[in-house]
């Protein structure tokens, strides 16, 4: 009879202990910032070109200008293609295809494009082809 009262205390010492709670996997904390699609970067990345294209017109316009005083035509169309580096800066401004534009109103062209960054360093280097057409009012 001793040995069933012993095992009932050991048993009972045993139900007894401290309980321990099962070992939760650590979870990771939130993130600060809501992760954005590769597919929504692209596209916000080219909005910042466009703008920056735009925010260049007049000065493209005046380089065109400056050209007419040397050259008859008035109208004209230039590719100009852009390698544009990490830092968003034009690294190289090359000349595609052109009709009725003078090579100095290129040239100011290029300046006008290697003059400012086209981004705030989006860490991506691209290369985009710019047509540009300059037409007389009301064409």
């Amino acid at each position: 009879m001793d040995a069933k009262v012993i095992v009932f205390v050991a048993l009972g010492i045993a139900g007894c202990g401290p309980s321990v709670a099962p070992v939760a996997e650590p979870r990771p904390s939130p993130p600060d910032t809501i992760p954005v699609s590769s597919h929504d970067a692209q596209a916000d990345l080219e909005k910042l070109v466009h703008e920056s294209i735009d925010a260049r017109r007049n000065e493209l316009w005046a380089c065109y200008r400056k050209g007419l005083r040397d050259s008859s035509p008035i109208e004209g169309h230039v590719t100009i293609v852009l390698e544009i580096a990490q830092d968003g800066r034009a690294t190289r401004v090359l000349e595609g295809r052109r009709t009725g534009i003078d090579d100095d109103a290129v040239k100011c062209m290029s300046r006008v494009f290697k003059a400012r960054p086209f981004h705030d360093g989006a860490a991506s280097t691209m290369r985009l082809q710019i047509p540009l057409t300059f037409t007389k009012e009301g064409s």
